[in-house]
């Protein structure tokens, strides 16, 4: 009989975890469900929190900040619920999409995976809808940190 009840807890238990863990990748799917664009204010990050070097001497030339300043500006994302992601941006005088998959690992890392690409970020809801994305695992790009407003 003691057997039968340690089975039945165990059981419970995993019950438990896979249904909390269920509930969190159904609330981050809920929280992130939507049109997302990136921030220009700095309201909730200032520039030379977003951009490595920025105002140093080694930072990028003037017009190359601009353009990747009006990149990041024009960026938009689609979080769909079922785990689905784009992206739109401009870069100099291009329109650029991507497309892929996005999930939340156990670690709460945000994973965006594209054809060609597979993306790492932390994340913080600073508001419920507002979301600061720090790469992980990209220290030779420009951007550090941003942050993303649902629309």
């Amino acid at each position: 009989m003691k057997i039968y009840k340690m089975v039945f807890r165990i059981a419970i238990i995993c019950a438990l975890q896979f249904l909390a863990g269920f509930c969190f990748s159904q609330d981050y799917s809920e929280k992130f469900g939507g049109k997302w664009k990136v921030s220009s204010s700095e309201k909730y990050l200032s520039k030379g929190a977003m951009y490595m070097n920025y105002g140093k001497s080694n930072s990028l030339k003037s017009d190359q900040f601009e353009r990747l300043e009006a990149s990041m500006a024009s960026r938009e994302y689609f979080f769909s619920n079922d785990g689905k992601f784009s992206v739109d941006w401009k870069y100099a005088n291009g329109s650029y999409h991507d497309e892929g998959k996005w999930n939340i690992d156990e670690n709460s890392k945000l994973h965006l995976v594209t054809s060609n690409t597979h993306l790492i970020y932390t994340i913080e809801f600073i508001e419920s809808d507002v979301l600061l994305m720090v790469p992980e695992g990209q220290e030779k790009g420009q951007v550090k940190r941003f942050v993303l407003l649902k629309q």
